[in-house]
């Protein structure tokens, strides 16, 4: 449960039969910022929380990563700026992941400007918590027909930036790249790469140690005082190993679900000769949503985006609405005199999982642990998640309304505006994940009787 926000939970783990899987990041383990529990049996006593949540907090893998992504961008784009070019740049949206950036440009062969020497760079960000290296690079680099693949890059700074921007620009004298990349060790036998060493915990020898020590007493049983007690001390030490307890380690996850985004509904209208007012209406919408918003119960974010358009990158802004599963898009634009004013609303069907990075041993307690880290993952919806999207769209439709009918009012300005939402027709989405086991069980008959006619 978020504290800010009473009414905003983490994702709900499954029964404990799923491990209770649910996500997380950062070089420390994460600390929640809920109070602390007084005194068992103390007068007002703040129960204890131990609900299977993962944390959200700012320090995880995944926030990190979505800040490296950033630094990468801009760095791309001195190195741009340093070489005199204006090369295509472009990073991953918000909450997407995994984060990644991309580097394209296009360099006319000599005098003939129809041919083109076509490169481009794709730099895939991936989180390691707890590693000596906390972010590994995967890159994709497209050089002219040739493509050539960089895994397990350990380091990408501002050097790596300019060394790749100065290949794509041809500007190293040779096509061939140079890269001075850190090439971390993939497999075992990679004995001349650097091996990406977990930080926070020492690795677990002992299975090793026991499995060694049942090996060599199986060899040396022909020696009565050395093959029988090797064996059974491997055997006891194997023993000790699978009954000692076990914790995990977690960094937490971010403040909110990675975005796999389903259309729920939408409304827009053009507003004649209203351009000049975009800024004072985008400021009265926002007083009107901070207003109506005063227990911070939806979360209001600006962000700014992009597309590809018909003649390259268009950047905009946006303001986002989050409310649980609902996440809800507002734009407002001038198209030369007329302004237009919209919204989208969402189901994000997207969450965060953990799964189990390494295992090793917590040199400060001496327990054995498991590092989990964090992925994106699809969530199904249910009929009470709908719900919540349904009134974040009712309560974002009242907020923009509100602010429009005023402007055409005070303006005076002679227009028919239709105010109702437009709905996605199917609505089965929300269905499909109870109903779509059984209608795949209910239409197996049919098909069978089909397939049987079909014989004869």
């Amino acid at each position: 449960m978020d504290e800010k926000n009473p009414l905003v939970t983490a994702p709900r783990s499954k029964a404990s039969g799923n491990g209770g899987r649910f996500s997380s990041e950062s070089s420390n383990a994460a600390v929640t910022n809920r109070p602390r529990p007084s005194a068992p049996g103390a007068v007002g006593a703040t129960p204890r929380d131990v609900q299977p949540l993962i944390p959200r907090n700012v320090t995880n893998a995944m926030s990190a990563v979505a800040a490296k992504r950033d630094v990468i961008y801009d760095q791309l784009l001195a190195a741009c700026e340093a070489e005199d070019a204006r090369a295509l740049v472009l990073k991953s949206y918000p909450f997407v992941s995994p984060a990644w950036v991309k580097l394209e440009c296009w360099l006319p062969y000599k005098s003939i400007p129809e041919m083109t020497d076509r490169s481009s760079v794709l730099i895939t960000i991936h989180p390691k918590p707890f590693h000596r290296y906390e972010y590994v690079f995967d890159i994709q680099v497209q050089d002219g027909i040739k493509q050539r693949t960089y895994n397990s890059v350990g380091v990408f700074n501002g050097e790596e930036a300019r060394e790749v921007v100065r290949h794509v620009l041809r500007r190293t004298g040779s096509r061939t790249p140079a890269f001075h990349f850190l090439r971390l060790r993939e497999k075992r036998w990679q004995f001349w790469r650097v091996q990406n060493k977990v930080a926070r915990i020492r690795p677990n020898h002992l299975p090793q140690v026991a499995k060694a020590m049942i090996v060599i007493g199986f060899f040396t049983l022909h020696i009565p005082w050395l093959g029988f007690p090797l064996m059974l001390g491997g055997a006891a030490l194997a023993f000790y190993n699978w009954r000692r307890p076990g914790y995990d380690l977690s960094g937490g996850k971010p403040t909110q679900e990675p975005r796999i985004l389903t259309p729920w509904a939408r409304w827009r209208t053009l507003i004649p000769d209203l351009a000049s007012k975009a800024s004072d209406l985008k400021r009265d919408l926002k007083s009107e949503i901070l207003r109506a918003n005063v227990d911070e119960t939806i979360g209001v974010t600006e962000e700014r985006i992009w597309y590809w358009g018909i003649d390259g990158k268009v950047e905009r802004e946006q303001t986002v609405l989050n409310f649980r599963r609902g996440i809800a898009f507002v734009q407002i634009y001038a198209y030369n005199n007329d302004l237009s004013v919209r919204w989208d609303c969402h189901i994000n069907t997207g969450t965060w999982i953990e799964y189990v990075a390494t295992s090793g041993v917590d040199p400060t307690t001496g327990e054995f642990v498991r590092v989990m880290g964090i992925r994106s993952a699809h969530h199904p919806t249910n009929e009470y998640e709908i719900a919540d999207v349904d009134c974040l769209t009712e309560w974002v439709h009242s907020a923009v309304t509100n602010v429009v009918k005023r402007y055409v009012e005070e303006h005076k300005i002679d227009v028919q505006i239709d105010f109702k939402i437009d709905r996605e027709k199917d609505d089965r989405y929300g269905r499909r994940n109870q109903d779509g086991g059984e209608g795949d069980q209910a239409g197996a008959l049919p098909k069978f009787r089909s397939f049987l006619k079909r014989l004869g």
